[in-house]
């Protein structure tokens, strides 16, 4: 009787108490349970710190969602050696590994489109400075608003100003979002940080979405409702980035050669929570 073939062996790289790494193992799952071939060895955030190869472990592969550079270095160690590694990460600008990613130029795209049609003319966008998602979906936002007449103010957030606490004072985006003309629809680099531009507008005196939209961008539904006002926000299509990702590490694992670019998936829309559900008018009254 001829052996049975051995288990694919994959090591989970992700931080699971982010949304999008949870649906992006979601669709990990959703194409793995149609093969008896997998078996999940790990499952780890701090790779850098926790992971060492297992003993004797047969046809390894590595799902990452990796987003800081110590991670992504040994990642990198890994995939010359012959070990198949696929990243669903894009918080670095570069990497060296096969990768499956969200276009976040075309959330920030729809993000411009979504916000012109309710009657907006003054835009902002705040994304974070170490986040190269944030720069990506800032750049779609602003390249689309230009094509459609509109010119957009910005704030990057980050390193000199960064408070972990979206309640907590920021100096700087308070004075921001008051310089702007109002009403105005602002577009945050994602859904944490659309907490802290709502709570910091509430906290000098300005009406949410009365003068100011703001919307976010993951749709993570639990970050945008833990908020004094529910949170709009720009989907991303993270779980069928874990199913596509699975698809390549499959067919690395039977040896196929990696491809030379990232594999880009497009797909957002907007869900509307009550940050943005208002119609734009001039008139104070």
């Amino acid at each position: 009787m001829k052996d049975r073939e051995p288990p694919y062996q994959i090591i989970i790289v992700a931080n699971l108490g982010l949304n999008y790494a949870r649906l992006v193992m979601e669709g990990f799952f959703e194409f793995s349970v149609q093969s008896s071939k997998w078996q999940v060895d790990q499952a780890i955030s701090a790779f850098a710190e926790h992971w060492t190869m297992p003993k004797n472990m047969a046809q390894p592969g590595i799902l990452g969602h990796f987003s800081r550079p110590e991670d992504v270095a040994i990642a990198e160690k890994l995939f010359k050696k012959g070990i198949p590694v696929v990243n669903t990460s894009q918080k670095l600008s570069e990497y060296h590994i096969p990768s499956v990613i969200p276009d976040n130029a075309y959330a920030g795209k729809v993000a411009a489109e979504y916000l012109v049609e309710r009657k907006f003319q003054h835009f902002g966008f705040t994304g974070i400075r170490d986040a190269c998602y944030s720069a990506q979906r800032g750049k779609g936002f602003q390249d689309r608003l230009k094509e459609l007449g509109h010119s957009c103010s910005e704030l990057e957030y980050g390193y000199h100003n960064w408070t972990h606490s979206s309640v907590e004072h920021n100096p700087d985006l308070e004075k921001w979002l008051k310089e702007l003309p109002h009403p105005v629809a602002v577009l945050c680099g994602d859904d944490i940080h659309a907490r802290r531009v709502v709570n910091s507008a509430l906290r000098v005196g300005i009406r949410i979405p009365e003068e100011m939209a703001i919307l976010g961008v993951d749709n993570d539904d639990l970050q945008c409702k833990l908020c004094p006002i529910s949170i709009s926000s720009v989907t991303i299509p993270a779980k069928r980035v874990g199913y596509e990702a699975t698809r390549l590490l499959e067919s690395m694992l039977k040896g196929t050669p990696p491809p030379d670019k990232p594999q880009i998936i497009t797909a957002s829309n907007v869900v509307t929570r009550r940050s943005t559900d208002c119609v734009a008018v001039d008139d104070p009254v």
